[in-house]
């Protein structure tokens, strides 16, 4: 990968390291983590606080460094700021990595921010953070160490990425309802034949949704609803439909209410619509014959943002949207499948194209294997090594 504005020497070298999975280097790498941010100067902290899903649902006191704990994911994801950060900034993380990390990342042409580990050492007070969703943990922390952070009223922070939000807001598919009761539910299920999908308010990743087929037995569907509806939350109910093209938008509103485009990112996901990667560039090469439906969507959700900014929402949003068929084939637009007031994988392959990779097309996949530009193991205490299963890999389109 190139440093920023590099040469035609170093835009060559990334390209030939793109084709293929990262060769990570064995070389030691130097203690990269200072003991104090008050050695810095510096006016921005990144914290990639990825389990935000994980916070929104929970209630009762936590600690910070909780939330990293949740998931092996989250202790790696932590590591993205070294990608998208400006190498003057600094970035927060929980653990360290394994100890070539920082060497690795250098002989790629990629020089992080500074990093600076949760528990250790005090803080300059000049300094804001920059945290990928809203935290009431991070608010507590930055508290504490006397630092600038700004969020938006909690409440408002879930009610924006609420499911129940996106579907109230935004245009629904056929026969798409809220199901709030056993009654309710009960009439919809049987009101049309097919596949059909539900999904709890506050599912991440894979995970938080039910395919209900001939197969899928009555009673799990009873559980997932009762799940949902014992924490007074409805569940969205919607038909299948064949997917032709899943993407996204990503965009930033101003305390001031200002609302910013970013950028637009095609999507891949599994069966189980867990993410697997990001396709980014120039948006007509990127999206092809179905440009005008980007432009459509574009169209339908400016006015959904402005309500969003309205509620004194302020932060990144990213929009989810995808392409479907019916039965002759044609294609149609569902333009708000979901929003994500967060930032997200998709933005943060935006930043990472505009930096290191720009005027090209490229696919950025948290995929299977050891290799790629996240760390491959952290090492909480002193002797310990847990390795990670996937990692962070780039490739050029072809």
């Amino acid at each position: 990968m190139p440093e920023r504005h590099g040469t035609s020497e170093d835009q060559k070298f990334a390209a030939k390291l793109t084709k293929q999975k990262l060769q990570l280097s064995s070389v030691n790498s130097i203690y990269y983590v200072t003991a104090s941010l008050s050695t810095l100067k510096m006016t921005k902290l990144h914290i990639a606080n990825t389990f935000f899903e994980w916070e929104l649902e929970k209630d009762q006191k936590s600690h910070l460094s909780e939330g990293f704990r949740q998931h092996a994911i989250f202790r790696q994801l932590q590591f993205l700021p070294a990608l998208y950060a400006d190498r003057k900034e600094g970035f927060l993380i929980s653990d360290l990595p394994e100890e070539s990390y920082w060497n690795t990342l250098n002989q790629q042409r990629i020089f992080p921010p500074q990093a600076f580990l949760l528990n250790n050492g005090s803080f300059s007070s000049n300094i804001e953070i920059e945290s990928w969703g809203a935290s009431r943990l991070i608010a507590e922390f930055a508290a504490k160490h006397h630092l600038i952070y700004h969020i938006p009223d909690w409440e408002i922070v879930r009610k924006v990425n609420s499911k129940q939000f996106s579907f109230t807001f935004g245009p629904k598919l056929p026969f798409a309802t809220l199901l709030e009761n056993e009654t309710q539910a009960k009439r919809w299920l049987q009101s049309f034949e097919g596949t059909k999908v539900l999904k709890t308010c506050y599912g991440v990743s894979g995970k938080g949704h039910l395919i209900a087929d001939h197969q899928t037995s009555r009673e799990r569907i009873t559980r997932f609803l009762k799940d949902e509806w014992n924490k007074n939350l409805p569940v969205v109910a919607e038909p299948w439909v064949k997917r032709i093209l899943d993407f996204s938008t990503q965009w930033s509103i101003d305390r001031d209410q200002t609302i910013t485009y970013v950028g637009a990112a095609l999507c891949q996901n599994n069966e189980r619509g867990e993410y697997r990667y990001n396709t980014v560039g120039e948006e007509q090469a990127l999206f092809h014959t179905y440009f005008p439906f980007l432009q459509e969507h574009l169209k339908i959700v400016r006015p959904v943002l402005e309500h969003i900014a309205e509620f004194r929402f302020f932060g990144n949003v990213g929009i989810d949207a995808m392409l479907y068929t019916d039965e002759a084939k044609n294609p149609y637009l569902h333009p708000i499948v979901e929003i994500n007031a967060r930032k997200t994988m998709g933005w943060a392959a935006l930043q990472i194209q505009k930096q290191y990779y720009p005027h090209r097309l490229i696919k950025i996949a948290y995929a299977p294997g050891t290799e790629g530009f996240l760390p491959k193991a952290i090492m909480p205490q002193k002797g310990e090594i847990h390795p990670f299963k996937r990692n962070l890999v780039i490739y050029e389109n072809d």
